[in-house]
């Protein structure tokens, strides 16, 4: 698999588990998880 692939798996995952209000939340959580991104990254 991609990493954009897992990137958008990991994504899906994290917004049935919490409430994410935020790119900056989501940006952070997936960073929690071992993925580095911007926002401009998360924003697509």
């Amino acid at each position: 698999m991609t990493d954009t692939r897992h990137r958008r798996r990991a994504i899906l995952e994290l917004i049935r588990e919490r409430e994410i209000a935020t790119q900056r939340e989501l940006a952070e959580a997936l960073l929690e998880r071992g993925f580095r991104v911007s926002q401009s990254s998360v924003s697509r």
